[in-house]
């Protein structure tokens, strides 16, 4: 398996938007299509966004940001488990995971069985 880049990152955040000031305002990313997901959130995109997630051409946004509903945590928590809160107060997000684009993904599984 190769690792050609690194695909997105996601963070998980209490203040949904402290983080989308943080990314637009200062980092100067731009807001763009998302998955209906069961939780709060949005996709950054460096440059223009596609105009929706069926003409992406694999841009599918270079953070992802995943917002902790604090009525209703559930459906983050059914989608990629559970993180303490704590962890994520006074911050505008902690890091969730890393996803990277890679190539020979097949034989990279069938060496690992």
């Amino acid at each position: 398996m190769e690792i050609k880049r690194i695909d997105h990152y996601s963070i998980r955040t209490l203040d949904v938007e402290a983080s989308r000031k943080f990314y637009t305002e200062i980092l100067g990313l731009t807001v763009g299509p998302r998955p209906a997901f069961p939780f709060p959130g949005f996709w950054l995109y460096n440059g223009k966004p596609p105009a929706d997630l069926d003409h992406a051409s694999g841009n599918y946004g270079i953070v992802h940001v995943m917002g902790v509903d604090p009525n209703d945590p559930q459906g983050l928590i059914d989608t990629l488990g559970y993180k303490e809160p704590e962890t994520l107060k006074g911050s505008t997000g902690a890091l969730d995971h890393i996803a990277l684009a890679v190539t020979g993904r097949a034989g990279m599984l069938e060496r690992c069985r």
